[in-house]
């Protein structure tokens, strides 16, 4: 819901709250670990207190927005080792600086400001448009906030923004400056750019074997087996250790009794909600009454509101889900719809509903004989990690008394692998993938951390298995012999002169380009092509538009100039000639010159509020509390 809210705020007001309310989700419900007491406070800023709530709320909202800008599961811990922990207090402490700063100078919020502030959110306002104060209240209830609370809040943040503008009143950024600077920024370069492609030359010799002898052994650091090691691995796997047979029926009948809820999957439906604040049951009534006479459920309610049809769907529901969600009444009715039907409007705690029924899909039972053998195999597998468990601790005990892996593994009837030579990617001696059941792949990691003398090591998998690996030798990379590798000397011999031969080339062609020489006949004659790049921007430049070697070039250069770089992409060289060079024109460019200059006003704001944070800093007395921050990660950590 607040997500949703999150797009129609217009404001940097609107901004905090939704950071507030969304942020305050995350700590609801966490215990004691902000309870009173001196443990509340993480920090203290002049006459300001930062709570241990405030930093955590802070810390999630951070954490939210960085998993959504990097596209990928970040977690807690892996936050906390980033550093995100100081980031986010070291924001919030900046934050309280600026707040007494703005105490300093007299500089408060109104009653009449606070409420104007709040009352302009979008997400606080019902289908007609006004201000909802149920759905305010509702809200700041789930949140876990007060009314003075939350307002207070909002208070201290117009006061701050209050110090902002005052800073940035009048600040008038001078204008041949922009100009200036939207010049060269802005500037359009065309050029052209002549291949010399290492892999168009032809030799017109070939090395002696001395020629390679001598090239063997000034580059014998490349030509070097790989360290091996001798391992032997111990293997606990679960998957090895089950038994299914030895389940007899009375066993598995009373697991499937335990689990009959897995094995009679409910009737289930694919419903779709239009929800109205509580102080909307006409408006309702009257999107009701339009879809009995026909109109389209989703169109309605996107009209009524801000959400698009995808975001209408909560999904397949059970009853069990839509009671626990909406109460026993709105489950009833839900599940007395056909397929498409739509209900008459419902209340619940969140307001007025419309529920539409898109998908019914009966509900199902798996009889025992259906799942016999899937369910054998899961408690088989269950009692396998178990005594793969049991055998780790008596492998452990073994190994403490003196005995081997080979004497323990022969004991216990379980499997060892053993290798002799194995690089760290499981290659031998032969340059082939050694082959040994079970794999010792997964060990190699940790067999090239240990040292002969270095006792077994135990691996705890995720999957429940062990195993215990120990590294019997070492044997240090060596150079290969000559004759083994000849063919790859020769190979590097062939592309490092193919690419020397390219460079006496471009060097030539380049001196004839300055000369008056046709850049399509040197193209052609270097066995590389002449392109001409669209115009691009110094604002442009390390874009797709080109590479960055051909980008420094094509901006370094007056036009009318050429010069050469070695190919992006290791085949030869790259001749680049800069056409002509257009300056950015402020007035044919005009919105983007305002944008620049909005930029640089922006700029010179922050940099006057950096200026004034410090001179605070400097002043006030700011203590933090290491050990109250760590509470409150130590106890999201364990929750």
């Amino acid at each position: 819901m607040f997500e949703k809210i999150g797009k129609n705020l217009k404001s940097f007001f609107a901004t905090l709250l939704l950071a507030v309310l969304i942020a305050s989700f995350a700590v609801w419900g966490i215990g004691d670990v902000f309870g009173g007491g001196a443990g509340r406070t993480v920090a203290r800023v002049g006459t300001k207190e930062i709570s241990a709530q405030d930093f955590y709320a802070e810390f999630q909202r951070t954490l939210r927005q960085i998993q959504t800008q990097a596209d990928q599961a970040i977690d807690r811990e892996q936050a906390i080792q980033f550093g995100l922990h100081i980031r986010v207090l070291s924001q919030l402490v900046d934050r309280a600086i600026l707040d007494n700063k703005a105490d300093d100078l007299g500089l408060r919020a109104s009653d009449a400001q606070v409420r104007e502030t709040i009352r302009s959110f979008e997400g606080l306002k019902d289908a007609t448009g006004n201000f909802a104060l149920p759905l305010y209240e509702a809200q700041l209830q789930r949140a876990g906030y007060t009314i003075p609370e939350f307002e207070t809040l909002i208070a201290e943040d117009v006061a701050r923004t209050q110090l902002i503008d005052a800073v940035s009143a009048g600040r008038v950024v001078p204008e041949p400056l922009s100009r200036a600077l939207f010049r060269y920024r802005y500037e359009t370069r065309t050029g052209q750019v002549i291949s010399v492609p290492a892999s168009a030359v032809t030799l017109d010799t070939l090395p002696d074997d001395a020629t390679l002898k001598d090239r063997y052994k000034a580059n014998q650091g490349a030509y070097m087996t790989p360290e091996y090691r001798g391992v032997t691995a111990l293997f606990l796997d679960p998957g090895l250790l089950a038994d299914p047979e030895a389940l007899d029926e009375a066993a598995l009948r009373d697991a499937y009794q335990q689990r009959e809820r897995e094995y009679n999957q409910p009737e289930t439906r694919t419903v779709r909600i239009l929800t109205l604040d509580s102080a909307a049951e006409s408006s309702a009534q009257s999107a009701y009454a339009r879809i009995g006479a026909g109109e389209d459920f989703a169109a309605v309610a996107t009209a009524l509101t801000d959400f698009s049809e995808e975001e209408l769907a909560i999904g397949r529901q059970s009853q069990a889900e839509l009671e626990d969600t909406y109460g026993p009444a709105i489950a009833q009715a839900v599940f007395a719809l056909d397929d498409q039907g739509v209900t008459e409007p419902l209340q619940s705690a969140f307001g007025w509903h419309l529920f539409q029924v898109t998908a019914i899909e009966p509900g199902r039972t798996r009889s025992f004989e259906k799942v016999q053998d899937e369910l054998a195999q899961d408690l088989a597998m269950d009692a396998a990690r178990e005594r793969a468990y049991d055998l780790s601790m008596d492998v452990e005990d073994r190994l403490a008394a003196g005995e081997t892996l080979e004497t323990i593994a022969a004991d216990l009837d379980l499997p060892l692998s053993t290798a002799e030579r194995i690089s760290g990617q499981g290659l031998g001696a032969d340059g082939k993938l050694v082959s040994t059941q079970p794999s010792l792949l997964p060990v190699l990691d940790n067999a090239f951390a240990l040292f002969p003398s270095d006792d077994p090591e135990l691996i705890d998998y995720a999957d429940g298995g062990y195993a215990f690996v120990r590294t019997d030798s070492i044997t240090e990379p060596a150079p290969k012999p000559f004759e083994a590798v000849r063919g790859q000397v020769e190979d590097r011999w062939r592309a490092e002169e193919r690419q020397r031969l390219a460079g006496l080339k471009a060097d030539d062609l380049l001196a004839r380009l300055r000369d008056g020489a046709d850049p399509q006949s040197l193209a052609e004659e270097a066995g590389g092509s002449l392109v001409e790049p669209r115009p691009v921007t110094r604002a442009e430049r390390g874009g797709d538009a080109m590479t960055p070697a051909i980008a420094e070039l094509l901006f370094a250069l007056d036009a009318g100039q050429a010069d050469l770089a070695r190919a992006s992409n290791g085949d030869g060289y790259v001749i680049v000639r800069t056409l002509d060079v257009t300056p950015g024109d402020p007035a044919a460019q005009a919105d983007s010159y305002a944008a620049l200059r909005q930029q640089m006003a922006a700029q010179m704001t922050n940099e006057q509020i950096v200026l004034i944070r410090d001179a605070v800093r400097e002043r006030i007395e700011i203590e933090t509390y290491p050990e109250v921050i760590q509470r409150v990660l130590d106890t999201q950590g364990r929750g």
